[in-house]
């Protein structure tokens, strides 16, 4: 449609991590179903996904989206459970070749935006997309201290005020007045403080400590949405955003009781 991102009726970012995670647990269920058309059907809803993600140029989920892909392979191959076909290689490397070519326009444009950003950053300006994401978590520090343990909730933006007073943070930040910090740690650690963090950390490492008798598909699943929530939590909010907390909580609250009921009947 010729749509800037600014233009979509959702953030961009968001709906990102939402594809993404529907990316992960689709490839999950190709690698585990046994029947050839339920592996097809799932298979190819990755690849769609996949590419739906790449439209949304949202490149901190890009990057939560390989480390999760990365991460299932690593289980895939340590796992030696699960058999392939040759055939089943060549479609699944005809299909990611050919989404790859239709998607070169739009990775090549996004790393040459981020290629430019990186050299404007080098020579000293931050205001860019990524420079003011710097320029934020570089205050962190000053809007944390005296408020270690519960952190400023709102408030902290009247001490983002006091700080430019005091010429301690640039104009471009001041005017952004940034809703959150484009980092969860960190917006969690400014806003909530030390609590509020060991709260968000419980949220990725709950879920890997019940996978000590789970099946291959609740490992899969836990592991994959687990890794990119955190990755992608670098460089964004997602559990500050209503759509993308619900839907993290859903699907691992969901698969995980189809997971352990699947893998009791199996016992």
């Amino acid at each position: 449609m010729h749509w800037s991102r600014d233009a979509w009726p959702i953030n961009a970012i968001p709906y990102g991590t939402l594809i993404a995670g529907i990316s992960v647990i689709a490839l999950s269920l190709s690698l585990t179903l046994t029947n050839y058309k339920e592996k097809a059907v799932t298979f190819l809803a990755f690849i769609l996904s996949s590419y739906g993600l790449i439209i949304t140029e949202s490149r901190g989920v890009w990057l939560g989206f390989i480390f999760a892909l990365t991460v299932i392979f690593v289980v895939f191959i340590t796992t030696k459970k699960i058999k392939i076909t040759w055939r089943s290689v060549v479609i699944a490397i005809v299909l990611i070749g050919g989404v790859s070519i239709i998607s070169k326009p739009l990775i090549s444009q996004r790393l040459s935006q981020t290629h430019q950003e990186y050299s404007d950053i080098k020579s000293g300006d931050l205001n860019t997309s990524i420079g003011l994401r710097l320029q934020m978590w570089q205050s962190a520090p000053m809007l944390i201290e005296h408020h270690e343990l519960l952190g400023q909730g709102n408030q902290y933006l009247i001490s983002l005020d006091n700080l430019y007073h005091q010429v301690r943070i640039s104009k471009s930040l001041y005017e952004a007045q940034p809703p959150h910090f484009h980092n969860q740690y960190v917006d969690y650690m400014v806003k909530k403080g030390i609590i509020g963090l060991i709260l968000l950390l419980c949220l990725f490492i709950l879920p890997l400590r019940l996978l000590k008798n789970a099946s291959l598909l609740q490992r899969y699943i836990t592991i994959t949405l687990v890794s990119l929530f955190a990755v992608a939590s670098l460089t964004d909010v997602p559990f500050n955003h209503g759509q993308t907390i619900f839907m993290y909580i859903f699907w691992l609250g969901c698969f995980t009781t189809t997971s352990n009921n699947e893998h009791v009947d199996h016992d």
